[in-house]
């Protein structure tokens, strides 16, 4: 790839991928030690590690919602940053590196998010090759350069996240394309194949690519080496031309002839090649798509009914128009937006360019099917600003080119370069404070600073979710014996009966019961969220129910504490007036409040009725939490994973009061139902640790000082 390129274009293209590296480390730590991210391949990976009670180390991630190259990618650098921790002196054990993650995970998200940076950057160095391959070296340097300095992929480049390792990997994928259909040849279909698989095995729209890469074939039949996607040369001078009839006719057709002799061959093998690539890229970063393909599938089938119906708070239908508007508005600009898509247009339809073709393939797949769903957000075209980029600046050089006045004068070329590129950039720069303003705390973790600092320890708080992240059992049951001493013993974070009320992306409506107001009756203290809040305020008469217990909060409740001046959605803090003794220090801790209005779960329930018991049964109010438990198992048929965790907690309940025989009975009693042949063998094993007296009681908090 680079073996043909001049030293002063590898120059450019360090350069330019310097400045890229340096603008994304820069700020990478913004928010931490507070998690402002999903980070479903960072949180994925830890757990394959095997850390907590009964695990071990499994590459199987187990979360399918995404392919597993990222998530690999993270497991591989939590190894490496165990290696330089270790190295530094920090820690001195695994269980120091555990303890860490739990009280400080500020290393883990920036070698997470390090991991995107350098994707992002990487991002480039295929964009300025596209662009130098189709348009020459200066409308690459200025592509590369727009994708370097964007914004929206620089942000996205500081989260642990895959849509910034699908662009680069994308782009990468196209820069193979092009040179498939430059050069067809078998190692270049199978190479072509194996980053149009990489890139599907970082997210699943990466297997677009596949369109472009089918185009290239195509194109590559059709013309010969050489002339394809490149530029196009420069006429001969009359005094080199022949004459028709000449010889350069005559050996152009005895290349046609040969040529259609392997055709057909040629291309029935690199076709095969190009999905033997494909298929291989995919399987070898994602194994268990194949080895787990159950999971998978049921995975992936939620994921399309995610895409199809939205998010909460987010209108239903298509989007096209929606990332239509995204795409001037807050993507690349309006000035960089209309330039490539007059760039696209000449390209593919007056121009009629081989090159244009295979990426405007991928623009309109890509953007057809994201613009098909309901879920809105910028994100997913991602992949198309470095495509945007390239047919902008080829659409610039192309008028430089074309004018005689330009090809005679190097300065008037610098001058439109600088002009053209500081039009083009001018958006970004006007969009960079908002990117900078995150770097300042937001409103999560000053709430969390001030809930520390004046809520005691062992208060039941109720918050909603993208509230506060605070220490509490839920957060101990996952910890072996061994973690939850360490912890104790070097932790100086309070902790607090925490329980998050649910939200549901989809069908929203089914968190009504929850915001009734018995289930408030057990809180110290009440956070709500803005983002939450705002959502359901905006439709009151489909969410009547989570309205009137705001309206009741802000009527009977004291407002102990607002943040809504930071960064980030209000937080606002309500103190239970009926409750005059911390949740740990009661007596009695309140009824235990239940759905007996219906028997159908609707999502939701088994998760919160063990959060809950989690809380009573950490504070010692064990009975209670049985009660909670056993609610939860009403509902625990719609989600497996929480009904095998309240079994558990049932069982360790019951030992807690010194009942076996009881727990006996009632591991009896669930292995008498119908149930999966893995839980069977789980509920065997709890039978044989109660009947041996082996069955770790496990600490859900520290002991009170």
């Amino acid at each position: 790839m680079f073996s043909k390129i001049p030293r002063s274009s590898l120059a450019t293209i360090g350069a330019i991928a310097t400045a890229a590296l340096v603008v994304r480390v820069y700020g990478i730590d913004w928010g931490l030690p507070l998690v402002n991210e999903e980070a479903s391949p960072l949180k994925t990976a830890w757990h394959m590690w095997g850390w907590g009670p009964e695990r071990g180390l499994d590459l199987n991630p187990h979360f399918f919602k995404y392919p597993s190259l990222t998530i690999y990618l993270q497991f591989l650098s939590q190894g490496l940053l165990y290696v330089i921790l270790s190295l530094t002196g920090t820690i001195r054990s695994a269980l120091d590196f555990r303890l860490l993650y739990v009280l400080d995970p500020t290393p883990f998200y920036v070698m997470g998010r390090l991991v995107t940076v350098c994707f992002g950057a990487a991002t480039v160095v295929p964009t300025y090759l596209v662009g130098r391959r189709v348009a020459g070296p200066a409308a690459g340097a200025m592509a590369a350069l727009l994708v370097a300095l964007n914004v929206p992929l620089i942000s996205k480049s500081q989260v642990v996240e895959v849509d910034v390792p699908l662009t680069c990997l994308v782009t990468v994928s196209l820069l193979m394309a092009l040179r498939l259909a430059d050069r067809p040849g078998r190692a270049t279909a199978l190479v072509t194949g194996l980053t149009v698989g990489l890139a599907a095995a970082s997210k699943y729209p990466g297997l677009f690519t596949v369109v472009p890469a089918i185009t290239a074939l195509v194109l590559g039949r059709r013309t010969r080496p050489g002339a394809g996607t490149s530029p196009p040369a420069k006429p001969p001078r009359r005094s080199e031309s022949s004459t028709p009839g000449s010889r350069d006719r005559q050996r152009d057709d005895q290349g046609k002839a040969r040529s259609r002799r392997s055709t057909g061959e040629s291309s029935l093998s690199m076709s095969g090649l190009l999905l033997l690539g494909i298929a291989a890229g995919l399987v070898v970063a994602s194994p268990f798509l194949i080895l787990d393909a159950g999971s998978f599938w049921g995975q992936l089938a939620e994921e399309r009914q995610h895409m199809r119906l939205g998010h909460f708070g987010v209108a239903q239908g298509w989007s096209w128009s929606f990332y239509a508007i995204a795409w001037f508005e807050s993507l690349v600009g309006w000035p960089l937006g209309v330039t490539s898509l007059i760039g696209a247009i000449f390209f593919v339809l007056r121009r009629r360019a081989g090159w244009a073709w295979v990426l405007g393939t991928f623009v309109v797949i890509h953007f057809a099917v994201v613009g098909s769903w309901s879920m809105k957000a910028d994100r997913y075209l991602l992949p198309l600003i470095p495509v945007g980029a390239i047919f902008a600046s080829a659409l610039i050089w192309q008028f430089v080119a074309g004018s005689d006045a330009m090809r005679r004068s190097a300065p008037a070329r610098i001058v439109v370069w600088l002009g053209a590129f500081a039009l083009l950039v001018c958006p970004q720069l006007l969009w960079a404070p908002g990117h900078i303003k995150r770097f300042e705390p937001d409103s999560r973790a000053l709430a969390k600073e001030w809930i520390e600092a004046n809520v005691p320890a062992g208060s039941f708080i109720l918050c909603e979710v993208y509230g506060p992240e605070l220490l509490s059992p839920g957060d101990f049951v996952k910890f072996d014996a061994e973690l939850a001493t360490a912890l104790c013993s070097r932790n100086r974070k309070p902790i607090y009966a925490l329980q998050l009320m649910p939200m549901f992306q989809v069908a929203p409506e089914r968190s009504e019961d929850f915001y009734d107001m018995r289930f408030l009756q057990l809180a110290d203290y009440v956070v709500v969220t803005g983002s939450v809040r705002d959502r359901y305020r905006a439709e009151p008469s489909r969410f009547p129910r989570q309205v009137a217990l705001y309206d009741t909060l802000e009527r009977r409740y004291t407002t102990r504490h607002e943040v809504k001046d930071a960064k980030g959605s209000a937080v606002t803090i309500y103190r239970n007036p009926l409750q005059t003794d911390r949740f740990a220090a009661r007596a009695e801790p309140g009824p235990v409040p239940t759905l007996d209005q219906r028997t159908e779960a609707v999502g939701g329930e088994a998760f919160y009725y063990y959060s809950l018991g989690l809380n009573l049964e950490a504070y010692g109010f064990v009975e209670d939490a049985l009660s909670a438990y056993t609610e939860g198992m009403r509902f625990g048929f719609a989600d497996r994973a929480s009904m095998m965790s309240i079994t558990r907690a049932i069982v360790r309940c019951h030992l807690r009061l010194r009942r076996p025989t009881d727990a006996l009975r009632f591991l009896a009693q669930q292995m008498a139902q119908p149930r999966p042949a893995v839980e069977v063998a789980r509920l065997r094993q709890l039978r044989r640790e109660v009947s041996a007296g082996t069955f770790a009681l496990q600490a859900l908090s520290c002991p009170s000082p």
